[in-house]
């Protein structure tokens, strides 16, 4: 009986040896829908993600990206919070001509027009092997040369990688 049961669980347990299928979480956010983050989001990310000139975004597994509308001293704040945040391996400015649209997950949805978006990148979670022991999040600053920001009156800190697209 002992011997049974036993090949009956190795049985199983080849059964269940193929690796599952695995799927991704998804949510989209309106601009007055309260975000699901991590705890471990430090609490001026938090403060940054719910600024009322929040457009949309949305979350994919571990990473967000949130829109954002506003002007050049709006933008200049908010640039100077990234850069602020404890607990953030670096900001990276993407500076792209023309428009900003943000796209909702959902692509029934229309794109929404934004001056401004920002990738939080979960570096834990992208990390192979158990555990990290550097920085949790990376910042992604993306700004649109079309809106409302006049990127050339900013200054932009020297530990902020700027990439013009």
């Amino acid at each position: 009986m002992k011997s049974m049961l036993r090949s009956i669980a190795l049985a199983v347990s080849f059964a269940l040896l193929p690796a599952p299928q695995t799927f991704g979480v998804a949510l989209d956010y309106g601009p007055d829908q309260s975000l699901f983050y991590p705890e471990s989001w430090p609490s001026r990310l938090v403060d940054l993600a719910n600024l009322p000139n929040r457009v949309g975004g949305h979350f994919v597994d571990q990473d967000d990206s949130l829109a954002f509308r506003g002007d050049t001293s709006a933008f200049r704040a908010f640039l100077d919070g990234c850069t602020s945040l404890a607990g953030a391996a670096s900001t990276t400015l993407f500076v792209h001509d023309g428009n900003g649209l943000f796209q909702p997950q959902d692509e029934s949805r229309s794109a929404i027009p934004c001056d401004w978006r920002l990738d939080v990148i979960n570096l834990h979670a992208r990390a192979t092997g158990l555990g990290s022991n550097g920085p949790m999040y990376a910042l992604e600053l993306h700004v649109w040369l079309g809106g409302s920001v006049n990127v050339a009156a900013i200054h932009v800190p020297a530990i902020v990688k700027t990439v013009k697209e």
